[in-house]
């Protein structure tokens, strides 16, 4: 297929003049004198050449909005050449062109180009694989992570730890136009996050953060619901505008890295929710139990392999145990199980029960736990104080309950009341009756 190139002109004559120039190439050439309809023309595949007198910059950010892998060589005045760099031009020629000098930056641009195809093809080898599901839910979440990379939108991805929330990013980078680009994650939790997304000024100049460092490719930010509010509003404006200003006082950047973000539960009232067009949320293991053996014989097969433990398979009676386990954990527990049967059941082709339930981490229902510390309460042993045992117990896995979940919010009671499913003014009221301080329970004065 020969090579494209589109060329953006309100001059007839300089227009001419670049397809007569590039004549001997063997490329398509294209053009428009006007941006509407070259905007609808442009497949953001082929070198764009540009010549607005006065309106390159703009017409250029225009281009790189609607099509941001699009490689653009601008023609303008020498002045114009700094700007055009930094609003990511790949070359600059300058008035009156000069034919020898065109043909050079056009040569260096398909080689470019020819180079970055070459790489996407290479990383979308190496793109994450993902599991074919049974499961109704999670076939429409392949589709809609199939339709964010075709449109090229923010995502934000919703569901529990361990669904894969990470590997559906990736692969919504993995096929997209972006493919070639990086593909860089930030963690949430970081002692100073706004500084790993945005960056920081020091006396060498400016350390760059996540967003600038993924220019071209994805930031992937994994628990944004625990962005403090005055960090979700820059990521938010970022989003928006595509610029974002390091730290306060320094001069505004731009980058072209898409957003993918992941949470348990984003709040409609945080500052970012509104700027994903695109919520994909991902249904727990529990929820797709056809899809549990499925996905542990892709692990099995994985990991056999990478472990050097020779092929297995599952026996029934470990099938049984696999569709039946609900997997809080999801599919992150069940492979670090798979994984761990592999090494227990040694040298044996055959995965048992046995093994595949060692290889878990030691999950329980509440039912199960309560049945079986109970056990040991038969005949009044349990104390109660003036109360029954249905009142103590019931007291006892309340205030646990609400100090693990302060304990994991840092004291934050709106948080811990979304983790609990209380009202807020409930919450305060049950830290009160049980005397919580500070994540933990104030112990009683002696009388």
């Amino acid at each position: 297929m020969a090579p494209e190139v589109f060329v953006l002109s309100g001059d007839q004559d300089e227009t001419a003049f670049i397809k007569n120039s590039l004549a001997g190439r063997g490329c398509e050439v294209r053009s428009s004198a006007r941006l509407s309809s070259a905007l609808r023309a442009l497949k953001g595949s082929e070198l764009v050449i540009l010549s607005f007198d006065g309106k390159n910059i703009e017409t250029l950010r225009e281009i790189r909005s609607y099509h941001p892998e699009s490689v653009i060589v601008v023609a303008d005045e020498p002045d114009s050449m700094n700007m055009a760099v930094r609003e990511g031009a790949f070359d600059f020629l300058e008035k009156p062109l000069n034919p020898v000098k065109l043909n050079t930056a056009v040569r260096n641009a398909f080689q470019y180009m020819a180079y970055r195809d070459e790489l996407s093809r290479l990383k979308r080898a190496e793109a994450p694989q993902l599991v074919p599901s049974r499961n109704r839910e999670m076939l429409r979440v392949l589709h809609q992570a199939d339709r964010a990379a075709a449109k090229n939108v923010p995502v934000l991805l919703l569901g529990e730890r361990g669904t894969g929330r990470e590997v559906i990013a990736r692969s919504i980078h993995f096929n997209d136009a972006r493919a070639g680009g990086p593909f860089v994650r930030v963690e949430t939790h970081a002692p100073d996050v706004a500084a790993d997304l945005f960056g920081t000024v020091t006396s060498k100049g400016i350390a760059h953060g996540a967003i600038m460092s993924a220019s071209g490719g994805t930031v992937y930010i994994e628990g944004a619901d625990r962005l403090e509010p005055a960090v979700a509003s820059r990521l938010a404006a970022f989003i928006r505008d595509k610029r974002f200003v390091p730290e306060k006082g320094s001069e505004p950047l731009r980058s072209d890295a898409r957003v993918i973000c992941s949470a348990f539960a984003l709040d409609v009232q945080s500052p970012i929710f509104k700027s994903f067009r695109s919520k994909i949320s991902i249904p727990p293991l529990r929820r797709r139990r056809e899809d549990a053996v499925h996905l542990a014989e892709h692990f099995l097969k994985s990991e056999s392999s990478e472990l050097g433990t020779g092929p297995k398979r599952f026996s029934k009676d470990a099938k049984k145990y696999i569709l039946e386990n609900d997997w809080p954990g999801n599919s992150s527990e069940l492979k670090n199980a798979v994984k761990k049967a592999c090494l227990v059941s040694g040298g044996e082709p055959v995965i048992e029960r046995r093994h595949i339930a060692s290889g878990g981490a030691a999950y329980c229902s509440v039912r199960e736990f309560l049945e079986d510390k109970l056990k040991g309460y038969k005949g009044g042993r349990v104390k109660t104080g003036g109360s029954g045992i249905y009142e103590t117990v019931t007291a006892e896995v309340e205030k646990s309950l609400i100090e693990l979940a302060l304990k994991e919010t840092g004291g934050n009671q709106l948080k811990a009341s979304k983790i609990l499913g209380l009202n807020r003014n409930t919450l305060r009221a049950k830290i009160k009756l049980y005397k919580i301080k500070n994540g933990r329970a104030a112990k009683a004065s002696k009388s």
